[in-house]
């Protein structure tokens, strides 16, 4: 059963590393795709059977129907993950935040934003 974008879920998203960008490339390797069940663990699927059944094993069990072009957390889940508004400037505003103060949908992007400087694979 879908369910919609809810706190426990964004942060279990957030928290796995979960990011728009890796949403988005999923998209761009599969043109044909419209939609992806994203689990809470950041793994996506394109059946909601198999969605489920893996979730089934997570600590948050809930996951989520995604369509192309859509926001991954949900501008509400980005507002409480970012505690504000979400700019053009996220990235620069999470690493200007002092490492103790960093939310976990700030420490992902740094995470991705770092890998994707040394080459490493997202």
């Amino acid at each position: 059963m879908k369910i919609e974008k809810n706190p426990v879920f964004v942060k279990a998203l957030s928290d796995a590393g979960g990011t728009q960008a890796s949403l988005e490339a999923l998209f761009a390797t599969h043109p044909a795709q419209e939609s992806v069940f994203m689990a809470s663990d950041g793994l996506a699927f394109f059946c909601e059977g198999a969605a489920g059944s893996h979730s089934q094993r997570l600590a948050c069990t809930d996951f989520i129907e995604v369509s192309r072009g859509e926001n991954l957390f949900g501008e509400a889940g980005e507002k409480a993950l970012t505690g504000g508004v979400a700019t053009e400037n996220t990235l620069a505003e999470a690493f200007a935040t002092a490492e103790t103060e960093r939310t976990p949908f700030q420490n992902s992007l740094i995470t991705k934003a770092t890998q994707s400087i040394k080459g490493d694979k997202n």
